[in-house]
């Protein structure tokens, strides 16, 4: 089921409460900080992974709201997010008579009136309607396969992705590809496609536009391949590198190969259900070749929805 973040400021908690209510009762996955935020966990980073693990973001508009700093970032990185994925995100709920900021006055919004019901039952419509639109998608992934060969030094690796596309419908002539990584992305080279554009959406994103040296036709598959240098990418004591939606993978191979003189501690992946994880170990190979240790993991996305986080420490 789609998984939801409500963005709203404390003193509107009690009414952000009965949603998160009834939306669970709806079967929605639900995000609020005073359950999903443990005590000792950063706050920063905690909403950061919720904000890149959701569907919708929620977001009640109420003066106080329209004053707290926290709700301000949480709505930049929200419209940072819209942008990356060419979709509609955020989900406005008017909670005062104010007048929308001018970033969000392009958004049909929900006026609140105190019908919760009526609220939801919006809400749910909107959903509905795009997941309809989702699914008629002109592109699945086939396969993808993910190799990253990390140099002695842990900081510098070679980014390897091979993937099947398939066309589904229509004609299919320009794709992105997300990297979402610390760190500078250098010498980019994608075969069959020519780079149209690169855009670093914020410090961890890159999106990176390709069209293909002649459009994909309905039931055409193409062989491709993404290959770049990311630099200075993973600084920090803990790592994470998250996979988002896969496009209907039907299955998925993600290879890390590191030096044994900077190999991590831990490394293992997790399926991500909201504020539950379950780790995959039963996918995971690791075999030794030449001063190199190897860690494989074959995944079978078993939903559309699903996503997978990457998590590792040194």
């Amino acid at each position: 089921m789609e998984k939801i973040f409500l963005s709203h400021t404390s003193f509107d908690k009690p009414i952000v409460r009965k949603f998160k209510k009834l939306l669970e009762e709806e079967g929605f996955d639900v995000w609020l900080d005073e359950d999903s935020i443990l005590i000792g966990d950063s706050i920063l980073k905690s909403i950061e992974r919720g904000l890149l693990m959701t569907d919708y973001v929620l977001l009640f508009i109420s003066k106080k709201a329209l004053k707290s700093s926290w709700v301000e970032k949480e709505i930049t990185a929200a419209l940072t997010l819209e942008i990356e994925k060419k979709d509609n995100l955020i989900l406005p709920i008017v909670i005062d008579e104010i007048e929308l900021p001018l970033f969000l006055k392009d958004k049909k919004y929900i006026k609140f009136n105190k019908n919760y019901k009526s609220c939801i039952n919006e809400i749910i419509s909107v959903i509905e309607r795009n997941k309809k639109r989702l699914e008629s998608s002109k592109i699945v992934s086939i396969s993808t396969e993910l190799t990253l060969t990390f140099d002695k030094s842990g900081h510098k690796t070679t980014y390897l992705k091979n993937q099947v596309l398939k066309c589904v419908r229509g004609e299919y002539n320009f794709h992105t590809d997300g990297i979402i990584v610390d760190g500078k992305i250098e010498n980019i080279e994608i075969t069959k496609a020519k780079i149209v554009s690169v855009d670093v959406v914020d410090d961890k994103r890159t999106l990176i536009k390709s069209q293909f040296n002649k459009p994909l036709l309905k039931n055409e598959t193409i062989e491709r391949q993404v290959k770049c240098h990311l630099i200075d990418c993973f600084p920090e004591p803990e790592e994470y590198w998250f996979i988002q939606k896969w496009h209907q993978s039907k299955k998925m191979k993600i290879i890390f190969d590191f030096s044994v003189n900077k190999k991590p501690e831990t490394i293992d992946i997790f399926e991500n259900e909201g504020t539950f994880e379950r780790i995959i170990t039963q996918e995971k190979k690791v075999t030794k070749k030449d001063n190199r240790i190897i860690y494989q993991f074959d995944i079978k996305a078993t939903k559309y929805a699903t996503r997978y986080v990457i998590r590792w420490n040194w």
